[in-house]
């Protein structure tokens, strides 16, 4: 093996190794911000409804959760704009819900969780392209 097919598979190497750290902490970050209240997998709810294929689906029903009287209130479907409003500050964003959930005021970090949602779908929804 030459020094340079050596190098060039060392820093092949070490891009990997940088792009799966980068999705183990990324997968961390998500599971300490949005793991602990609900569940973003098929199955039963937590202390918050099951999040699959929240993205475009109704606010404050079905999913077998009791939701609060001010989120069925609310009224419509979950899109991206109200999504980032309501993580930011649930309470901002439906007076008297019962969500414990303080919120995430970092807006990227909050665009990534949306990113994630949209991820959990048999059918997801694509996400907004940017404005020109």
């Amino acid at each position: 093996m030459t020094t340079d097919v050596l190098l060039e598979w060392l820093i092949k190497s070490a891009i990997i190794l940088f792009v799966l750290v980068t999705a183990v902490a990324y997968l961390t970050f998500l599971e300490r911000k949005v793991m602990s209240w609900i569940q973003l997998r098929i199955g039963p709810n937590r202390v918050g409804p099951n999040l699959y294929g929240i993205v475009g689906d109704h606010k404050g029903e079905g999913r077998g959760f009791n939701f609060s009287a001010a989120l069925k209130a609310k009224g419509g479907t979950w899109t991206d704009d109200d999504l980032n409003k309501f993580i930011a500050s649930p309470k901002g964003f439906v007076p008297g819900t019962a969500m414990g959930f303080a919120g995430i005021p970092k807006d990227s970090e909050r665009a990534d969780v949306i990113a994630y949602l949209h991820t959990l779908s048999d059918n997801p929804v694509p996400l907004p392209t940017a404005s020109k």
